[in-house]
C-alpha cells in the first residue's frame, strides 16, 4: 500500500484514514486471551492497536533473544491484522517508566562506562540499541502497511517521554535511533512522543495526552504544520 500523510491523517493509497486507538501490551497479556483482548477492542469501536515491545521482555540475558510463547511478538501482531485493525508499534529502546526500567534490560548496566538514552557518552548504549532494535525488525518488517502483504503496522515510535531540550544529544542519540529503524527495514512513519522538548527530522511528534490536551495539540500544530496531530501515550 501507498502510505502518506497531511495534516489532517493518514491515507492509505489516497484514503484518508481516521485512528482511533487503544493499547494492549502483549507482555501483560497470556497469550491465549491476546485475541480476545484485540476483539474487545474492535467491538468498542477502536480500530487500531498500540503495543509496547519491552527490551528486557526479549533480551533478559545479552545476546540472547526470545520470540516464544508469550513473548511471540510477530503472532500478536498477525492477530492485529487478521481483525483488519491498524498497529502503532512502540519500539523503545525506552517506552516508558510503567514497565520495570522503562524496558531496559538490567544487564546494560554492567556495562564500564555505559550512559543510557543519550547524555554524553551514548556509544556503547547505541551498540546495544542497534542490535536490538535490528532485530526486533526482522521480526516485523514484513507487517508493515507498506509491505507486499499489507500488514497492519502503520507508525513506528522511537524512544519515549525524552523529555530533555538538548539538539546536540537529540542529533547524537534520537535521530540514531531513528536512523537504525531505517536501516532495518522500517519504511512507515517514525514518531517520537516527547512532547515537543526535542524535535528531529523526518519524524512526526506526538503528543502524551493531559488535561491541557486542546491546546497542546494546537501547538502542535503550529510546530509542524504539515503532520497530523496525534496523541500516542499517556503520563506515566
Amino acid at each position: 500500500a501507498s502510505l502518506s500523510f497531511d495534516d489532517h491523517s493518514f491515507l492509505i493509497n489516497g484514503r484518508r484514514v481516521w485512528l482511533a486507538s487503544g493499547s494492549i501490551d502483549y507482555a501483560r497479556v497470556p497469550r491465549e486471551l491476546w485475541i480476545n483482548r484485540i476483539r474487545a477492542a474492535k467491538q468498542a469501536g477502536l480500530n487500531c492497536i498500540s503495543t509496547s515491545i519491552f527490551w528486557n521482555y526479549h533480551e533478559a540475558q545479552p545476546h540472547k533473544f526470545n520470540f516464544d510463547g508469550n513473548r511471540d511478538l510477530r503472532r500478536f501482531i498477525e492477530l492485529i491484522a487478521e481483525e483488519e485493525m491498524y498497529c502503532l508499534l512502540r519500539a523503545g529502546p525506552y517506552v516508558g517508566a510503567d514497565w520495570d526500567f522503562g524496558g531496559l534490560p538490567h544487564w546494560l548496566t554492567t556495562i564500564p562506562g555505559i550512559c543510557l538514552r543519550g547524555g554524553g557518552n551514548e556509544s556503547k548504549f547505541l551498540e546495544a540499541s542497534s542490535q536490538y532494535l535490528s532485530t526486533v525488525m526482522a521480526q516485523v518488517s514484513d507487517l508493515q502497511i507498506t509491505s507486499p502483504g499489507n500488514g497492519p503496522i502503520i507508525m513506528v515510535q522511537a524512544e519515549s517521554q525524552w523529555c530533555w531540550s538538548h539538539p546536540e544529544q537529540a542529533d547524537a542519540y534520537l535521530q540514531e535511533i531513528s536512523r537504525y529503524l531505517r536501516e532495518n527495514g522500517c519504511n512507515v512513519p517514525i514518531n517520537l512522543c516527547n512532547n515537543l522538548w526535542q524535535q528531529v527530522d523526518n519524524t512526526i511528534h506526538t503528543w502524551a495526552g493531559d488535561q491541557r490536551l486542546v491546546a497542546d495539540l494546537r501547538q502542535l500544530h503550529v510546530v509542524q504544520p504539515d503532520a497530523p496531530r496525534l496523541v500516542t501515550g499517556l503520563r506515566a
